[in-house]
């Protein structure tokens, strides 16, 4: 299992971070638990490296395949205010006209994640009022559920510990078993809630005769499944139920005591059941639901998710993973990053929530060696007339038109229109496949697209002020900073490099490095690199860049993402000092055990970039698909 190391600037003075079971804190140096301190020869393949120092850069080529987070923090805490609003400039999180009746907040993250937001005063000290962070990402509700870092934290301490019973009990805290909710629901029906209520606080109470009674009255009131699940399920002897007790008091074991408590209707074969598939799995289910959730707990306000955005996407912006950020919200819903710094300031936020990562990643790690990957996409291409005007998509499609093809939005002033075509293609494991799959939806979007006088152009910016994107999705691999930053590396450097020069417009608005959402689906979506519908070779190119970077997550060595050299002639458009490290990322990318198979695909890319090529934005993509044309 991979284990979350800190370094605090000494190499032989790594603390591995332990999740266990009521542990509060992470750094005994700080609350006087013992010490978990190795070399970092101790760290290994797969394992987490949180770089936490601000005297002192890490050395990241000490942890060859080995994730290391915040590995510019210290550079970050050197820089001046100056150099970093510049930073933000560059990415549009600050700057523009001045913001008017602005509320300050605070916001800490660890990785791409809020763990606490704050009102502030002008002076950054802590204003009263109701939590910020409430609801789960993707929960319009607002339930409370666990966040993936508390779910993680349980899965993981489960598996490690070899505590079954413990992790399967962890998984009602999700979702309560259709067993459970029939067996509730005819209680409540049959006996009403005050007997329910009884029953739930002391199971054990309850005694075997009184039980075959209950399902006798559920079988006679014509409920006869909800009778035979609480025989089936009620029906332990009292000899097991004094062991299990005899059990739970000899050891102490408060784990076992709160199963009882909250999963009182599963029956003995099925508690061994689910402890033995915790024990040979490592808790596999709790890990997907993990990997499916990269957002925890999100304030519900819109507003307030802007502002937890401009806070993560700063911290990227500076090479950090872990950090603090102050976000000022304008009366307009504009937000402005006003400061930032590595680490957390509260110890004991900073503990539980570093805690809580090791224990998602381990879980995420574990979880991700046998899920299938897939690789998907929505590329966006324009109908251009032959005045170079564009010709609305939703003429053809309708406005906003889900399924396959459609039309996508775009807000212009106050108005909501339609003038882009998008492509939705089903996903594929294969390049070649996934690009097939493209071709069919263009066939299928040229049967509905009837004026012959129309041009389909693709790229980044083939008609001025609209920008095109074309956004991959990933599933099957969990979503990380480092992923991030090796796309932005291997995918959207290369890619800069061979776009129309015109296309530079495109940023900041649109193609800001590390740009990703969360899918439904249980991915993510990175949305920087420009419509590479361009041709048939750009399309394959990006799939297979984007599955070698989520394959060979920590093989690739080699970032210049983390460099602002790279990322500053990134948005300025200076391709000469971006081509610097196009052979460092070939290299890179060369060495590991995915690039035979995608070579094919991604060779004449980085062959196009160093001859200076660039793709022609104002042809018709239909010529180099092979769509007929009327």
């Amino acid at each position: 299992m991979a284990s979350t190391w800190i370094w605090r600037g000494s190499y032989d003075r790594l603390e591995r971070i332990t999740y266990p079971e009521r542990q509060e804190h992470t750094s005994g140096e700080r609350n006087g638990m013992p010490l978990h301190m190795e070399s970092w020869t101790a760290v290994k393949a797969g394992d987490a490296v949180i770089a936490w120092s601000e005297a002192h850069s890490i050395d990241s080529g000490r942890f060859p395949g080995i994730w290391v987070l915040n590995v510019n923090g210290a550079i970050a805490a050197r820089m001046s205010d100056e150099e970093k609003q510049r930073i933000w400039r560059r990415t549009g999180l600050c700057g523009g006209a001045p913001i008017e009746s602005e509320r300050l907040y605070l916001v800490s993250v660890v990785h791409l994640e809020p763990v606490d937001m704050k009102r502030i005063d002008s002076q950054g000290r802590a204003l009263g009022g109701k939590p910020q962070l409430r609801a789960e990402h993707g929960d319009p509700a607002g339930r409370n559920r666990p966040s993936k870092y508390e779910i993680a934290e349980r899965a993981s301490g489960a598996a490690g510990g070899g505590a079954g019973l413990e992790a399967r009990t962890e998984r009602s805290d999700l979702a309560v078993s259709k067993n459970e909710q029939v067996e509730r629901a005819s209680r409540a029906a049959s006996e009403g809630e005050a007997l329910e209520a009884r029953a739930e606080r002391s199971d054990l109470a309850v005694s075997k005769n009184e039980r075959v009674e209950r399902a006798s009255r559920a079988a006679s009131e014509g409920a006869a499944l909800e009778a035979r699940a609480e025989r089936s399920d009620l029906a332990v002897s009292k000899n097991e139920r004094v062991e299990r007790a005899s059990r739970a008091a000899s050891e102490g074991a408060a784990l076992e005591a709160r199963a009882e408590r909250s999963d009182l209707a599963v029956s003995k074969n099925e508690r061994v059941e689910r402890a033995s598939r915790a024990a040979s799995e490592g808790a596999a289910l709790e890990a997907r639901d993990v990997v499916g959730q990269s957002i925890g707990r999100w304030p519900e306000d819109p507003a307030l998710r802007r502002v937890v955005r401009t806070a993560v996407q700063a911290l990227y912006a500076l090479g950090l993973d872990i950090g603090e950020v102050e976000v000022a919200l304008g009366g307009d819903g504009r937000t402005s990053v006003r400061a930032a710094w590595p680490r957390l300031r509260e110890t004991r936020l900073e503990a539980v929530s570093l805690r809580r990562f090791a224990a998602w990643y381990a879980a995420a790690r574990a979880e991700a060696v046998d899920r299938r990957m897939l690789i998907g996409a929505d590329p966006e291409f324009v109908l251009v007339t032959p005045s170079g005007k564009v010709a609305s998509a939703s003429r053809f499609f309708g406005a906003g038109v889900g399924g396959a093809a459609g039309a996508d939005a775009l807000v212009v002033g106050r108005r909501l229109l339609f003038p882009v075509a998008e492509l939705r293609p089903e996903p594929a494991d294969d390049p070649a496949a996934l690009a097939a799959n493209v071709r069919r939806l263009m066939l299928r979007a040229a049967a509905r697209i009837s004026d012959p006088a129309l041009r389909w152009a693709a790229g980044a910016m083939p008609v001025p002020g609209l920008s095109l994107g074309g956004h991959i999705h990933l599933s099957g691999t969990p979503l990380t900073s480092r992923l991030l930053r090796l796309l932005d590396s291997c995918t959207a450097f290369p890619f800069a490099l061979i776009e129309d020069p015109a296309g530079r417009a495109r940023r900041p608005r649109y193609g800001t490095l590390g740009d990703f959402r969360q899918q439904p689906h249980g991915g993510f979506e990175y949305r920087t690199l420009p419509s590479w519908l361009i041709s048939p070779a750009a399309a394959k190119a990006a799939f297979a860049l984007a599955l070698l970077c989520a394959r060979e997550a920590l093989a690739l060595p080699y970032i210049p993402a983390l460099e602002e050299r790279y990322v500053e002639a990134y948005y300025t458009g200076d391709r000469l000092e971006l081509a610097v490290c196009l052979e460092g990322v070939a290299a890179s990318i060369s060495a590991t055990a995915s690039y035979p198979g995608l070579a094919p695909f991604i060779e004449p890319l980085f062959d196009a970039a160093r001859r200076g090529a660039t793709w022609d934005e104002s042809s018709d993509i239909r010529a180099k698909w092979r769509i007929p044309t009327p």
